[in-house]
């Protein structure tokens, strides 16, 4: 096997992935009084590591022998979705508060923006790890690996706690 062909390969693709990220972000600009929740850099480079790997054990099963190509090809599959599924979610969602509203942005569901008004209620899950708001037209759920969580759990407290609609003032 070449192995500077698969190098080479290797960087070319990687340089093809940055660019299309880079060129789908989303402008972050927005009013001065608001402030994004995202993932920071060390999920988004567990994200593209765990797609390494996972395009390493794809690669890998190309050259499984023939009795074992059925197996070695689900794993692999189900590894890619599941790394794919990583990336988008490190690089694609955002939240974005301020003092009105939140703006969600997800490559899962359409672009809400949910009034503060619009909370019925505040649930944690600790299997998932995640704070999820409940609103009429649906939950939405917060990692508590986005960056200023704490921030915006502090303003959601203020906002909401005073009017006694939360069952925990603190997120």
């Amino acid at each position: 096997m070449d192995i500077p062909r698969i190098v080479l390969s290797g960087v070319i693709g990687g340089v093809v992935a940055y660019l299309v990220v880079r060129a789908l972000r989303r402008d972050a600009g927005g009013a001065a009084d608001t402030e994004d929740l995202r993932y920071g850099p060390g999920m988004k480079v567990t994200a593209l590591a765990l797609l390494l790997i996972a395009g390493f054990i794809g690669y890998a099963a190309l050259q499984a022998r023939p009795n074992q190509r059925f197996i070695a090809f689900t794993l692999s599959a189900l590894l890619l979705a599941g790394a794919g599924w990583f990336v988008l979610e490190a690089f694609f969602t955002r939240i974005r508060f301020g003092e009105d509203a939140i703006a969600v942005y997800s490559p899962w569901r359409r672009f809400r923006k949910v009034p503060y008004s619009a909370i019925t209620g505040y649930r944690y899950s600790e299997a998932n790890q995640w704070h999820v708001l409940e609103t009429p037209d649906g939950n939405v759920r917060l990692s508590i690996y986005l960056r200023r969580i704490d921030r915006f759990g502090q303003l959601l407290g203020e906002k909401l706690g005073r009017e006694g609609r939360l069952p925990n003032s603190e997120c």
